[in-house]
């Protein structure tokens, strides 16, 4: 398996290729079908299987032991058409120590001389961006193209806030005492040290913060803040650009203002809308190109920071929040958004944007500054001024603060090296102190006061009629649109399950190429059967498991983001993804069940067939939807597709093929009622081998009723008995004729398992603040 990673491309591709590749040993290993009844094309297989070998040898061992009498050895390796000779012991360890060999060769040899990283982020994109690299530059805004649709103009207040989190049984406090503003119109900085508290503050003032403690108040025009109205005029530009990887530019602009926009706004207007972004965000040559996977030939780092943006923007809010949005950009990129976010700002909407060391030019087209020390006290809150004049008279004023060396200087590196901020520097003043004593301290706590009385009397409250901007049935067509179009593009997903089922369908009928129309007349072609049913339901199964926790992993990131901005809620996303599921599911088995059902000769019989194939499918469906349920509720992907496989070992184990039911201890017993591939065996071994006869007639089955064409009712001679194939069936695995009560247990397990995800999705969320 580690040699199957090596060469894989992804993950997803190299847990197919291991699955396949488990599949081929499991088939002829001599236990799942048994080794007289593997066909001589496929013997060849069985003779170098490491995992053939290593079962003749255990066997050999255990049977061989003083346990067991010659008799019973002999019974127990005949069964499975074993060799009973015991220098097949020693020959399967000679063999599994060549293989661990070739193993770790050829591990090596493909590590040495094989690459399976893609060539990087798509960079052959010629973009007509101005490079220029001067203040005036950043600070420029073109009235065309800033003029957006009209909003609400909101300013924002908040006075002595304060948030603490709970550590080892002890309070830290991470914010102590804070008060500042922003106007509309105006672009506010946070800034500090690392740990100094801004990207905290923001997300306590953005209302997104789920955990600790937070004291203090927040005025939206005026007004205390109403957190669940809040979302509706707000955006928050996360550090790390989530987005769904297969959905263009423009179509991912168009989601978001659909979705929060107010649905009074007509379509077209909405539209215009996103022609405006586009054009102000300088995003027209990427506008058809799909976000994609940076490291994947996706979009560049800067061109992605400008699509989250434009995401934001698009649902027209009036405060907007980013988080270090030149975080990892290189000058040229860092300008060309900051101009973008100039130009946002210019439009009338009040901005307040974390950052962290700019440039000079960066740091210049900020309005205000709100800088702050570690344990989260202010240092400085006011303008920054034409060519930082305001900020440097406030700091070279203090008492105690060395000049700037020299007019070229960064204010900014000066600013936090003077305060201890720095990368080397430390300093002996208490700015925190110096500011609350200093006059300016005094004017900002006027100026807030005059703000909350002025928008109290002047401004309109933030309030909306309902949580949503778009109604139930708008959510549910753009979820819908958005997930067809989504698995669409997931050639790795949807293709490979094509490809992969088409295979073992293939594989598996070949390897028992029409036993069953030859008559089930043996106890090896019964047992061979089953477990070619087994083999087919519990691969299938775990394929499809697990190729579908990545594709889950990579939308659920998007959506804790489109969910903490009040775009949909988690019902109609459920519906749209179990909608966009079952397509493929229904096609990719059916095609399954056709190649497979017919090579192998099960009964031609057409309503047998799609009854077999309907039980099938409900058992895929419910594996597809428990791997998507894991992806939902644990924290990572590693940990989902471990649980998934221990899952898949607990539905082999108790589904009554490996143990009989009747073997299984007493206090296990509840397993077989829970473990959904006991019913699914059950089903579809029963379709096929259910003979009407309750007994056997002594020579042979002559009577019509007692289904004479039916496979299984042929005869078995166990220990000198005639039995048909179907009381073997009984007897041995312990099947019962319930086909319906099987199809309604797997129904209901998928539906339990869907609701389960379904409060996954509402009440569950993996990205903690």
């Amino acid at each position: 398996l580690r040699v199957v990673g090596t060469f894989s491309s992804s993950q997803g591709i190299a847990q197919v290729f291991a699955g396949i590749s488990i599949s081929f040993c499991i088939l002829t290993s001599g236990f799942t079908i048994t080794v007289n009844n593997i066909p001589g094309y496929f013997i060849w297989i069985y003779w170098i299987n490491p995992l053939a070998y290593t079962m003749r040898s255990v066997m050999l061992l255990i049977f061989s032991s003083s346990a067991f009498d010659e008799e019973e050895r002999d019974f127990a390796l005949d069964l499975f058409s074993f060799q009973t000779d015991y220098v097949f012991v020693w020959t399967g360890f000679g063999l599994l120590l060549i293989y661990v060999i070739m193993n770790y060769g050829a591990q090596v040899w493909f590590l040495k001389y094989f690459r399976m990283e893609s060539s990087g982020a798509r960079q052959n994109i010629e973009e007509n961006v101005d490079q220029s690299t001067d203040t005036e530059k950043v600070d420029k805004a073109d009235p065309e193209l800033v003029n957006l649709e009209e909003m609400e103009k909101v300013s924002l207040v908040f006075r002595n806030l304060s948030y603490s989190v709970t550590a080892k049984g002890q309070s830290i406090d991470l914010l102590n005492d804070i008060s500042g503003y922003a106007e509309a119109g105006t672009l506010t900085a946070l800034m500090g040290s690392s740990g100094a508290g801004k990207t905290t503050l923001m997300d306590v003032v953005a209302g997104r913060k789920t955990s600790g403690s937070i004291s203090g108040e927040i005025f939206v025009n005026g007004r205390l803040k109403d957190k669940k109205y809040f979302a509706r005029i707000s955006a928050y530009v996360e550090q790390m650009d989530i987005h769904s990887p297969h959905v263009t530019v423009e179509e991912a602009l168009i989601f978001s203002a659909v979705l929060r926009q107010p649905e009074s706004v007509p379509y077209e207007k909405k539209m215009h809308f996103i022609d405006q972004v586009i054009e102000t965000l300088e995003l027209e040559p990427i506008r058809h190109f799909e976000i994609g996977f940076k490291n994947s030939g996706g979009l560049s780092t800067e061109q992605v920071k400008r699509v989250t943006i434009g995401v934001e923007l698009a649902a027209n809010p009036s405060v907007i929040f980013l988080d270090e949005p030149t975080s990892g950009l290189d000058s040229k990129a860092a300008l060309t958004v900051m101009r973008g976010i100039k130009r946002v700002a210019t439009s009338g909407r009040t901005i307040i944007c974390t950052i962290h060391q700019p440039n000079r030019s960066i740091f210049e087209s900020f309005d205000r500054l709100l800088l702050l020390r570690r344990g989260g006290r202010v240092v400085y809150f006011g303008k920054i001024g034409t060519g930082s004049k305001t900020l440097l008279s406030y700091f070279e004023g203090v008492p105690g603060t060395k000049s700037i060396p020299n007019a070229r200087y960064n204010p900014a590196t000066y600013m936090l090296e003077v305060t201890g901020a720095g990368t080397n520097s430390a300093s002996l003043v208490d700015y925190a102190n110096e500011y609350v004593n200093h006059p300016i301290y005094q004017q900002n706590v006027e100026a807030m006061e005059k703000m909350i009385e002025n928008d109290r009397g002047s401004a309109r409250p933030v309030q909306f009629d309902k949580e949503f901007a778009a109604s139930y049935w708008m959510q549910q067509q753009q979820l819908l649109k958005k997930c067809l179009r989504t698995y669409w593009r997931s050639p790795n997903y949807n293709l490979v399950r094509y490809l992969v089922l088409g295979f073992m369908a293939f594989l598996w009928g070949l390897a028992f190429f029409q036993a069953v129309s030859e008559g089930l007349n043996e106890t090896t072609t019964v047992q061979s059967l089953v477990g070619v049913i087994f083999m087919a339901i519990i691969f299938i199964g775990i394929i499809n498991m697990n190729t579908t926790i990545p594709q889950v992993m990579f939308e659920r990131a998007p959506y804790y983001r489109e969910r903490a901005s009040k775009m949909y809620s988690a019902a109609p996303y459920g519906i749209a993804v179990t909608i966009a599921e079952l397509p493929y599911l229904i096609t990719s088995t059916f095609m399954f069940v056709i190649i497979y059902y017919f090579l192998i000769g099960l009964i031609p019989d057409a309503s047998k067939m799609f009854l077999f194939w309907w039980i099938f499918f409900l058992y895929i469906t419910f594996c597809t939807f428990f791997g998507q349920m894991l992806a939902v509720l644990l924290p990572n992907q590693q940990v989902a597709i471990i649980l998934a496989g221990l899952s898949t070992t607990m539905f082999s184990l108790f589904c009554g093929f490996i143990i009989a039911v009747e073997d299984i201890p007493s206090f296990w017993q509840f397993m077989t009622y829970i473990v959904p591939t006991r019913y699914a065996l059950n089903a579809l071994v029963a379709i096929q081998v259910y003979c009407p006869c309750e007994f056997a007639p002594s020579n042979n089955i002559t009577d019509e009723w007692c289904g004479k064409n039916l496979p299984g009712c042929d005869l078995i001679d166990v220990d000198g008995v005639k039995i048909t194939a179907w009381a073997y069936a009984q007897e041995v695995f312990g099947f019962t004729n319930d086909v319906y009560v099987d199809m309604g247990a797997l129904i209901a397990f998928i539906v339990g398992i869907r609701t389960i995800t379904g409060f996954g999705w509402t009440y569950v969320s993996h990205l903690k603040r």
